[in-house]
């Protein structure tokens, strides 16, 4: 109880000090919540509806993870398989270099490998109808940063193109395909893509801040039905903690299988390493790096001024889930790693003198975290590159 009594007390500072207008954190093992707390307001022009774990938040590109376990539970199924060409479900799929189109994979599209761009814009189409102009007139023109397989690069593109997949393969709209097979089986009665049907819930809005130092809100709600797949899910506190435990309990909720061990194993895997000191790579619909000495699993996402964080440490049987109406969570996830696991140890570092020698050994190719290949050059100070 102590524990908890000084972790809420840092949380409402950590709030207090980021000023933030709309806040949620839960922290729960693999079978029950224990802990939530909800911060702020829905809207502060109106100030009369409090944030709870029932408010519904934008969730950014953790809907990446929906959309990744949807395309498992449909592989569970035997109806899409990660391994065979996504031409097997869109005889229509092209890209700008057609000789591309035939390697690529759901597994490669759910691991950021399948080397597309990451694009997505943060307006676009209302009309489900609209997918046919985005596979025939978007897609064919997208450049790919790599061959297939070959690098990660992280890509929006490549979880619309999936979840086109999955709305092909079963012909039904994607939305339709995540409440059947993900939303209702979880009781995530508040998770949505339709911004007309979460304005029928109390809903967390965006806000800015005036030249007052008052807190305005955006009255604009973006919408673009192509990316749902990507970044354009809708949520709440308690309906992404089930989703949470559900993934930390191998697949297990409520007792009953919701996916199958082997099937969570596969998508906890590290299905490409990005080679840096704390063992990053991306699995399907998530992340995993080494924090602590632990395997950590995560997502973050992130439109307009909301954030997301989805944070899992399996080995603990342990995670948090923070949702935002600004720019915060990352710091507050450090803070409850800190608290329930234990301070990291710091690297000891060595002062390195600096001289051309050793700038000339920096230079060369990369595996970046986020973009994939990248080249370092050296410029000197006359902005030439030598």
């Amino acid at each position: 109880m102590l524990v908890l009594n000084d972790m809420e007390q840092q949380l409402v500072e950590a709030v207090q000090n980021n000023d933030i207008p709309g806040f949620a954190v839960s922290i729960f093992n693999e079978s029950e919540v224990l802990y939530k707390k909800s911060f702020g307001l829905t809207n502060w022009e109106e100030k009369n509806q409090p944030i709870t774990e029932d408010t519904i938040f934008r969730i950014g590109s953790v809907s990446k993870s929906l959309t990744a376990t949807l395309i498992m539970k449909l592989v569970e199924e035997g109806l899409l398989d990660l391994d065979v060409p996504i031409t097997n479900y869109i005889k229509e799929f092209a890209l700008k270099n057609d000789m591309y189109t035939k390697p690529i994979t759901l597994r490669l599209l759910l691991s950021h490998t399948a080397g597309l761009p990451n694009g997505g814009d943060m307006e676009g189409p209302r009309d489900q109808a609209e997918w046919k102009a985005y596979m025939d007139e978007v897609v064919p023109n997208l450049e790919l940063e790599n061959s297939p397989g070959a690098l990660y690069h992280y890509s929006n593109h490549g979880f619309n193109i999936a979840g086109f997949v999955a709305q092909s393969g079963c012909q039904k709209p994607f939305a339709e395909l995540m409440k059947e097979y993900i939303f209702q089986p979880l009781g995530m009665e508040r998770t949505m893509y339709d911004p007309l049907e979460a304005l029928t819930y109390p809903l967390a809005l965006a806000h800015e801040k005036t030249e007052r130092r008052e807190w305005k809100v955006q009255h604009k709600f973006i919408e673009n039905v192509t990316n749902y797949p990507s970044f354009f899910a809708m949520s709440t506190l308690h309906d992404m903690s089930r989703f949470a435990m559900m993934h930390l309990n191998k697949g297990l909720f409520r007792g009953r299988t919701f996916l199958k061990p082997e099937t969570i194993e596969e998508m906890h895997k590290k299905h490409y390493d990005n080679y840096t000191l704390d063992e990053f790579g991306s699995c399907l619909g998530m992340f995993t790096e080494r924090n602590r000495g632990l395997k950590m699993l995560w997502h973050s996402g992130e439109i307009s001024t909301y954030k997301c964080i989805y944070y899992l440490i399996p080995e603990k049987k342990l995670g948090f889930v923070t949702m935002a109406t600004q720019d915060v969570g990352w710091e507050i996830i450090d803070q409850l790693i800190e608290t329930f696991i234990g301070p990291a140890e710091e690297p000891e570092f060595t002062p390195v003198q600096v001289n051309e020698k050793i700038l000339k050994s920096f230079e060369g190719n990369y595996l970046g975290v986020t973009k994939g290949y990248a080249a370092v050059t050296r410029e000197d100070s006359d902005g030439m590159e030598r």
